[in-house]
């Protein structure tokens, strides 16, 4: 399942910055990516380098954004988002501490802090406190579906609670447009090799 966490943490990333309402897509010709900052703010350079997963060069435009700014919840949590795809998880941890220690005001962005302290942790295999953060994360927005993606993976896979795992999947499965045809293979399986069934524990 590593893979399956790399590809998620890559999802996780994207859907945490339109929550933070950043600018989303970038073009590109003959495969070489245009320069579309020119005439852009700093904040807004910024976002479209942690798009482009270019962390170190947007983690210098956040701490220059942080020197005038420093109460600036949404910074301190893309600084952390950043720090997180540079892999400098502990630091990461404290940025995205502060800015919520700073109050954001919206559910999503919250949701979503927890939910990548939960990557990190379970990363770290700091399991529980991966576990609680996910719950966390489930808690501020309970229609955010990544959380409960991650909280069935860790379940399944290092917690070894297929009963738990099978909830959670349910409940992704459910905020989605249409079912993950994946995770419809992927329970399938658990439920056969547990003799589980998940309407049963979701009844």
């Amino acid at each position: 399942m590593i893979s399956t966490n790399s590809i998620h943490f890559a999802k996780l990333l994207v859907v945490a910055l339109l929550g933070f309402s950043l600018l989303t897509g970038c073009t590109s010709t003959g495969g070489k990516q245009q320069d579309d900052e020119a005439g852009l703010s700093q904040w807004q350079k910024a976002n479209k380098r942690l798009k482009r997963g270019k962390y170190d060069k947007a983690l210098v435009l956040l701490d220059e954004i942080l020197v005038t700014q420093p109460e600036l919840a949404e910074a301190h949590i893309n600084r952390g988002i950043a720090l997180a795809g540079l892999r400098r998880n502990a630091e990461a941890l404290v940025a995205l501490e502060t800015g919520l220690n700073l109050h954001p005001q919206n559910p999503r962005t919250v949701a979503s802090v927890y939910n990548q302290a939960g990557i990190i942790y379970r990363s770290n295999q700091q399991l529980d406190a991966a576990r609680k953060a996910y719950e966390k994360a489930v808690n501020q927005d309970p229609s955010f579906d990544l959380p409960h993606f991650n909280l069935a993976l860790l379940y399944e896979k290092a917690l070894g609670q297929p009963e738990k795992a099978l909830q959670h999947y349910a409940a992704y499965q459910a905020l989605q447009d249409t079912p993950d045809p994946a995770v419809q293979v992927w329970v399938r399986m658990l439920e056969k090799d547990n003799g589980l069934s998940t309407a049963e524990l979701i009844e």
